[in-house]
């Protein structure tokens, strides 16, 4: 399967853009925080370091949630309420 149907089609795919989104958002807010603490902006660094905390948050409850099965995928979300209508 090409990468586009796959990613169009295939529940897994829509489930990796999700966790992908949290996880990459947790590791840059992480590096954020650090980065503005090493340099002494501590206001950044702590809102930096309260989102990196709320999106680990998020990351954890979609890796509990990982299992349940769901037939949701991005062709459903986007398109499928146009075929519908004829």
């Amino acid at each position: 399967m090409p990468h586009l149907e796959f990613f169009m089609f295939h529940p897994v795919a829509y489930k990796w853009t999700l966790f992908g989104i949290n996880a990459a958002s947790l590791l840059v807010f992480g590096f954020f925080c650090i980065r503005w603490v090493i340099f002494g902006l501590w206001p950044v660094a702590i809102l930096s370091g309260i989102i990196a905390l709320k999106m680990g948050q998020s990351t954890y409850l979609k890796l509990k949630t990982w299992k349940v099965k769901s037939d949701i995928n991005f062709y459903d979300l986007l398109f499928r309420e146009y075929n519908l209508i004829k």
